[in-house]
């Protein structure tokens, strides 16, 4: 097995810093380049330990990542760190001496920088699967619309808690409507907090974010959607990007 990586001495308020203005950039190239929002969702809907702030700092060093963990976390799988690799700098919390949290550098490695090999292998790829699925997890009944004229691809119909598709529209975006209409009744069953403000505009938005990482996840890619996530990001200020 690979010997741990040494690495060479490190002023750490340097790189912390570094660290801490390469992630604000990264997060100004999401509001302004549709290729960069994409790979982001695709990675954060890979990397569902890590925080956004990671992602996006694992997004700065290694575009493409999926699998991250530590030299140590490798081992215990039976991989080891190809000779030469460079590990990716992230954030981990710690508890400091006041009983607060902070952060201290860490280091960690792709799959692709270890002796193993990314596998894709989802439950399922058929997109009208996944609708019903979401449909199913919504608690809601899915219909089809049988006027071929009706303005839009889907329609929640409240009265009769219906989730209604028209079957001849592009089945990866009915995906995405499907997804947007899981997450937003979901939340609203289960009264979840939105960490910002709680008004219908915050609800629609959040569930149209969550939904483009779910159908990112799997690779379609909606330009439409990608490039209102973009403006819906640029709208938010430094504090609300935290969160």
């Amino acid at each position: 097995m690979t010997d741990q990586p040494q690495y060479a001495s490190v002023d750490f308020k340097a790189l912390r810093q570094a660290m801490f203005e390469a992630k604000s950039n990264k997060y100004e190239e999401l509001t302004t380049d549709i290729d960069t929002i994409f790979h982001y969702f695709w990675m954060q809907a890979q990397l569902t330990k890590f925080s956004v702030n990671n992602v996006l700092l694992i997004l700065h060093q290694r575009t493409g990542a999926s699998d991250v963990r530590t030299f140590e976390d490798w081992a215990k799988e039976g991989l080891s760190v190809k000779k030469g690799e460079q590990a990716i700098r992230i954030f981990e919390p710690k508890k400091r001496e006041d009983g607060k949290t902070g952060f201290k550098v860490a280091s960690v490695f792709d799959i692709t920088q270890t002796t193993g090999e990314y596998v894709w292998n989802p439950i399922c790829d058929h997109p009208l699967t996944h609708v019903k699925a979401l449909t199913l997890v919504a608690g809601c009944e899915m219909a089809h619309f049988t006027d071929p004229n009706f303005k839009y691809p889907v329609s929640y119909i409240p009265e009769k808690n219906i989730f209604a598709i028209r079957l001849s529209d592009d089945h990866a975006l009915l995906m995405k409507y499907a997804a947007e209409n899981a997450v937003y009744r979901l939340r609203e069953q289960n009264k979840l907090p939105y960490y910002l403000k709680d008004d219908k505009e915050t609800k629609t938005n959040s569930a149209r974010l969550a939904a483009q990482l779910y159908i990112c996840r799997y690779g379609i890619r909606d330009t439409f959607g990608l490039t209102e996530s973009m403006q819906t990001l640029a709208q938010l200020d430094p504090g609300e990007r935290e969160e």
